[in-house]
């Protein structure tokens, strides 16, 4: 009995059989080896559940599958029904064994894992190993926490680990799985972004495994399947010895019963696909957690009130349609309900401020940079450019020196997926906006550099992406992104741009910490250019996307020169300057 991909019955991912084995796996992409040949994950589950009754055994077959290939990449978690339990740690050639019965591997009786390695995390110089900068290190401590206070509270149970690890996310109580419906109404949060929650967005199954007492026979191992994402479905009972599956959640090429979690789902995020809408759940948990309190205690009851020996197949089979009937029913009427769900205004109208920072420089010739004028706001250059200032309505650059020299304007509102310490307020995507009039390069090396971007640390030069405007060659001029921080990228292009521009040209450059932010591991977000010439009347993209580093975002604007600007009728001029939360492309 195991869970599967649609009509992909050949990999199972997690499942257990009539020896009371049962084993689950979660991908960790770190575990080094090279694959070559011999059994994915999925394949590896179902041969172990096929020919295995013990964790030893299982060892055993990691052991010779050594020797022979493996294109596992996983942590496989499996107990049996002698009470083993152990968390293996399998690459392509080489695993390591973490036993739940060893107080060296398991202090406290557990082990909690996400989608890394130990072995590969200790390999890491010290600096590298702390959990906020290593992928699902965030919903490991989650899940190490909730665990660990359980354990020392009341104990650890199925239904805990159903109810509350699985449907767990962590930036917002008033999301917790089973509250009333008084309380959970009392929303802390309209709207919670989880993509490194225990329940995430990307979640599409998961399992709690119930398993035997010494004195029980291994048939009543029990397996709690949840298809679809966690939050918005009903844990099934499942069993290895029943000879057949409801149709519900095993029909012809799909699960009608997981489908419906599915359409639920759809209308409990925002349009991004990452950010939960918590105002609906004041409606659907309290069903679906009275549901299936009702499914739990009542199988509880039924298995613990006969001896094994007095359960045959069908009786398993009834228990499991009587599950999924109760189930089916409820989220038929929720998916409904679900249909006229709308996203609330609060969510809709979220931008703080269309146009935050406007430097147009039509100050007196000769103004520094410093006491230009923002007229969007109080936020002033933190300093000047030697040489450089104000004329006939341009910030024109002529230093005469090539020191470089950065200056910053603070943004408000940041950019950033996760409010500030100081509880600023935060937009997950903005544009800086460079209106350039012209520029003229003309010193004898090329050496000039305009650099204008994010910063994520002003006080300390942490940049985050910015637009690199460069000489490369006597007559002809570069236009670059230049992200920072390990996990970035840069962006290329292989147009070339002329030594004296004499028309105006338009560049911008987005800036997305949500887009490609798994919130988890070095990169998180992407950054664009684009430009737009005097006589065109649309924007192009230069180059691809590039990465920003996941733990720096935009909380400032850097101005950055380098170089020497002095030749005769040397210049760069800088018409307007600003940032916005609405889209100018």
């Amino acid at each position: 009995m195991g869970i599967t991909n649609a009509e992909a019955s050949e990999r199972i991912y997690m499942g257990t059989n009539t020896a009371g084995l049962c084993i689950e796996n979660s991908v960790s992409r770190d575990l080094a080896g090279k694959a070559t040949n011999g059994p994915t994950n999925g394949e590896f589950i179902k041969y172990v559940l096929q020919n295995f009754s013990t964790v030893n055994q299982v060892k055993e077959y990691l052991e010779q599958t050594d020797k022979t290939g493996r294109k596992t990449r996983a942590n496989f978690g499996v107990i049996d029904a002698k009470g083993g339990a152990a968390i293996f740690e399998a690459g392509p050639s080489s695993y390591r064994m973490f036993d739940a019965n060893n107080p060296h591997d398991a202090p406290q009786g557990f082990i909690v894992r996400a989608n890394f390695s130990e072995t590969s995390r200790e390999s890491l110089p010290e600096a590298e190993q702390n959990l906020e900068t290593i992928y699902s290190g965030i919903r490991y401590q989650r899940a190490f926490d909730l665990c660990q206070s359980q354990l020392s509270d009341s104990g650890l149970n199925a239904e805990y680990l159903l109810q509350r690890i699985a449907r767990d996310v962590a930036d917002c109580p008033s999301c917790c799985f089973g509250e009333s419906v008084e309380t959970n109404s009392q929303l802390s949060k309209e709207s919670v972004r989880t993509s490194s929650t225990l329940n995430r967005s990307m979640t599409v199954s998961s399992v709690v495994f119930q398993g035997v007492l010494p004195e029980e026979a291994p048939e009543l191992t029990t397996m709690w399947a949840l298809l679809g994402e966690p939050l918005f479905t009903i844990a099934i009972p499942c069993w290895a010895s029943q000879h057949k599956i409801a149709k519900e959640l095993n029909g012809e090429g799909v699960s009608p019963l997981c489908n419906l979690s599915i359409r639920i789902r759809s209308a409990c995020y925002e349009a991004d696909d990452k950010h939960l809408i918590t105002t609906h759940l004041s409606i659907l948990t309290p069903q679906l957690f009275s549901v299936e309190q009702e499914i739990y205690h009542q199988t509880q009851a039924r298995l613990h009130k006969s001896s094994p020996q007095q359960l045959k197949p069908e009786e398993y089979e009834q228990m499991h349609q009587q599950a999924v009937d109760k189930a089916f029913s409820v989220l038929t009427t929720l998916a409904q309900k679900t249909s006229q769900f709308s996203v609330p205004v609060s969510l809709i109208n979220n931008d703080p401020s269309p146009t935050a920072v406007d430097f147009q420089f039509e100050e007196e010739e000769r103004t520094r940079l410093a006491d230009t004028v923002n007229s969007a706001g109080d936020a002033k250059w933190d300093g000047g450019m030697t040489d450089s200032s104000v004329n006939a309505g341009s910030f024109q650059i002529n230093r005469n020196s090539t020191t470089p020299v950065t200056r910053y304007v603070d943004l408000v509102p940041n950019i950033r997926t996760k409010a500030d310490s100081e509880g600023n307020p935060k937009v997950p995507r903005g544009w800086l906006v460079i209106e350039i009039a012209g520029w003229n390069f003309r010193g004898a090396t090329p050496n000039e550099m305009v650099r204008f971007g994010f910063s994520s640390q002003p006080e300390k030069d942490l940049h985050s992406a910015g637009v690199v405007i460069e000489r490369t060659t006597e007559d002809n001029v570069s236009i670059t992104g230049l992200g920072f921080g390990d996990g970035s990228t840069e962006i290329t292009s292989s147009q070339n741009w002329p030594a004296k521009l004499e028309k105006p040209l338009t560049l911008v450059l987005e800036f997305d910490k949500e887009k490609g932010n798994p919130d988890e591991g070095e990169s998180g977000g992407e950054y664009r250019m684009f430009y737009r010439k005097d006589s065109e009347s649309g924007f192009q993209q230069l180059g691809t996307a590039g990465k920003i580093r996941r733990l720096r975002n935009g909380n400032a604007i850097h101005f950055r020169t380098a170089g020497f600007f002095a030749a005769k009728e040397e210049y760069f001029k800088l018409d307007r300057l600003y940032y916005t939360t609405t889209n100018p492309l």
